[in-house]
């Protein structure tokens, strides 16, 4: 909800193209500064309390950008602190979410439990974007930042009230919890680093720049709020299906599959590049998401499996500065490009690029031999049948 609640608080405050980019960009570069802190201070101290701080603070971001768009303040540039601040509250919740995951998963079920995250957070991106797009046409921009807000309050409480086994315990030790060690990992394991760049790669040719192409196409072409809520919910209807296949042991050759999801998915961007019907472009976009769901799922599970639970937290961290400097350069080429050359070529170039991405998906050869050892693990514990007992 967060992706439609922003743009449209920016166009409802008669913003363009450029002060969206710019607005979501400082976010992002936010984001980009304090998340490897964010990773060892995590490792370093209760994720749980970590994450529960995050999302209160991007609540207050969110209830905050209701009022400026509600009050219809005289410049949209009012947005910009708090899209910044959401940034940070970004780059504290994500590495501590990573590390708690692991903490309270047996590492047998990692897969299963990542399967179901990827297929739930399928599901919020439907119902958000469904919401989303309904609040804005309906109500306007300042009841979808409302709503956006307090599904953040919610998952605060509901962290606040969680009930953990004994796993991670903050520290007591007086040794300064080091960022580099995560990059010596890297240095160790170069599957990680292969894993994260393909990550990066996906966001920067899809996700990234869909959040400043996507809105301006639903605008443009008169849809609104509701076409971009419909293009957003079939790629989260993809997540659903490739977060499902995954969880019940059907995806066989991860990589691969992906791989291929990718290729199909380069329809979509090509028939909205030629102005094509926009109801030929969605299957396409339904396997981008599948590919998302599948890939996500267990690539999570496989730095959880293979990742000691102390450092997880600060190689997340990594990986999610990683894949947002790819949002960051997603974003930052979609602003320009659009802004000098039109949609059309930012879809061609997201369609090149989703082919990059897809070829360097077959040539990982040190990570799809982790990611197979993942996937065998789960594919033999999902044909296991446990005995009734009378």
């Amino acid at each position: 909800m967060f992706a439609i609640a922003m743009s449209f608080a920016v166009f409802a405050l008669g913003g363009s193209a450029l002060q969206l980019g710019t607005i979501m960009i400082a976010s992002m570069i936010v984001l980009l500064m304090t998340l490897l802190p964010s990773g060892a201070l995590a490792d370093r101290f209760s994720r749980k309390r970590i994450a529960v701080i995050s999302d209160f603070l991007r609540t207050g971001c969110q209830l905050a950008a209701a009022i400026l768009v509600f009050t219809k303040v005289d410049s949209v540039w009012w947005l910009l602190p708090g899209s910044i601040l959401f940034g940070f509250g970004t780059a504290l919740h994500q590495p501590s979410t990573v590390g708690f995951i692991a903490e309270v998963v047996p590492r047998d079920k990692l897969v299963k439990v990542n399967s179901a995250i990827q297929a739930c957070r399928g599901i919020g991106l439907v119902l958000g974007a469904a919401i989303g797009g309904f609040l804005v046409d309906a109500f306007g921009a300042a009841s979808v930042l409302t709503v956006d807000g307090f599904t953040f309050l919610l998952c605060a409480v509901i962290f606040a009230f969680l009930r953990t086994h004994a796993g991670h315990v903050p520290s007591t030790n007086t040794e300064p919890v080091r960022i580099r060690d995560g990059f010596a990992i890297l240095r160790r394991e170069p599957w990680l680093l292969s894993g994260m760049l393909l990550v990066s790669g996906f966001i920067a040719v899809m996700y990234g720049p869909m959040q400043i192409i996507g809105p301006l196409f639903a605008k443009q072409s008169g849809g609104g709020a509701i076409l971009w809520g419909t293009i957003s919910a079939v790629i989260a209807v993809g997540v659903i299906l490739g977060a499902v296949a995954t969880q019940f042991g059907y995806v066989k050759r991860p990589l691969l599959v992906v791989a291929v999801l990718l290729v199909f998915g380069v329809s979509g961007h090509l028939v909205l590049a030629s102005h094509g019907s926009f109801w030929l472009a969605l299957p396409g976009y339904c396997a981008l998401g599948a590919a998302m769901g599948s890939y996500g799922a267990i690539w999570e599970a496989t730095k959880q499996r293979e990742v000691s639970t102390d450092m997880l937290s600060r190689v997340g961290s990594l990986d999610w500065f990683v894949s947002a400097s790819g949002m960051l350069t997603g974003m930052a080429t979609a602003t320009i490009v659009a802004s000098t050359s039109g949609i059309s070529t930012m879809f061609v170039i997201m369609a090149v690029g989703a082919v990059l991405v897809a070829t360097a998906t077959l040539l990982a050869s040190s990570l799809r031999e982790v990611v197979g050892r993942t996937s065998a693990s789960h594919a033999q514990l999902a044909t296991v049948v446990e005995p009734v007992t009378p």
